[in-house]
Order: C-alpha cells, then structure tokens, then sequence
C-alpha cells in the first residue's frame, strides 16, 4: 500500500489564486515579523488559516483585510488610532521605513 493511500492523503489538483497570502506576506501586510505572525496564530489572535499547503497556512487577501480592520489598535501620539491599510514600506536594510 503506498503512503498516500494509507495516510488518506488526495492530491491538491486545483491551482491556489495567485493572490492569496503566506505568513510572510501576512507580516508585510502589518509590518511585523513573520514570527509574529506564527504567534498571533499560536495564540488564537488571528483568523485561522483558509488553507494549508503542506505546513505553510495560506490566508485569502479578503479574510486578513477584514480581520485587520475589526482589531484593537493602540491609539498614536495624538489619540488618534494609528490605520494600517497598506503593507508598511522597508528600505534597503530592511526595516520598515
């Protein structure tokens, strides 16, 4: 018996739209670390992932955009909640900018 038949595995035959999100492009989207991201999850303070590929969670743009947009923020110097609504901009050396 192979393994995929013994573990109850299906191939994934559909392709994934090209716009849906990895962690990575999760963390860019808030400007935070990926390993944030992989926190936020493991604490139960995101939405779980609408899919997996292999061991990587992958989200729909649509489902963070909306989770994003219903979280507390910290309020900013001037009372004023601090909007995320784009991915945050990094220079060269990588650090947001």
């Amino acid at each position: 018996m192979r393994q995929r038949e013994r573990c109850n595995l299906v191939c994934v035959t559909e392709p994934l739209p090209r716009d849906w999100w990895t962690t990575r492009d999760v963390a860019t989207y808030l400007g935070v670390t990926p390993s944030t991201i992989r926190a936020y999850a493991a604490r139960g303070q995101m939405p779980d992932a609408d899919r997996r590929i292999g061991r990587e969670p992958v989200w729909r743009p649509a489902t963070i955009r909306k989770w994003h947009s219903q979280r507390r923020r910290r309020a900013s110097d001037d009372g004023v909640p601090a909007p995320q609504d784009q991915p945050a901009s990094r220079g060269p050396d990588g650090k947001p900018s």
